[in-house]
């Protein structure tokens, strides 16, 4: 277990905070992000922190790189030379191993004060219906969290990285 998945680890065990996650799809790299022209996939999870009879579900898109390797790994590996198969294994236990930390590190309050400067954080137009639908999935995203974590906590949460 490297440094990073300690970090994580250790923020759930010191909260009292269980995640899940359960796949959920795969679908094109556009369908989410705005390349409208990317041929790339990704697989969605439904990610659950559960905590205090508490539940927050988060969707969480994984990288296209594992995402065709979790393609691959799910079509078998029959017919692949050995080499292949050895790394795909490899691939597989970092990606499972990774997991906790690759979804906490990615879910931190945005601090931005309104739309407009979330727009200028992250690149969007501020006449963007896809920047809009962003901000206000940030903010539902915000508001899960400090459901569930105080403010003490949601400081541990930022320093994963």
């Amino acid at each position: 277990m490297n440094q990073y998945t300690k970090q994580a680890q250790k923020f759930l065990d010191d909260t009292g905070t269980t995640l899940n996650r359960e796949f959920d799809c795969e679908l094109k790299q556009s369908a989410v992000w705005a390349d409208k022209n990317s041929k790339l996939t990704t697989r969605r999870y439904k990610v659950t922190l559960e905590r205090n009879k508490r539940k927050c579900t988060f969707d969480f898109y994984v990288s296209h790189k594992d995402a065709e390797m979790l393609k691959q790994v799910g079509e078998g590996t029959r017919g692949l030379p050995q080499k292949v198969i050895n790394q795909l294994a490899i691939d597989l236990k970092n990606f499972n191993s990774g997991f906790t930390y690759s979804f906490l590190a990615c879910i931190n309050l945005d601090q931005s004060a309104d739309f407009e400067e979330f727009c200028s954080n992250f690149g969007y137009e501020e006449d963007s219906r896809r920047g809009y639908k962003a901000w206000v999935d940030t903010l539902e995203q915000n508001a899960k969290l400090r459901s569930m974590f105080s403010d003490a906590e949601l400081e541990l949460l930022a320093e994963i990285n």
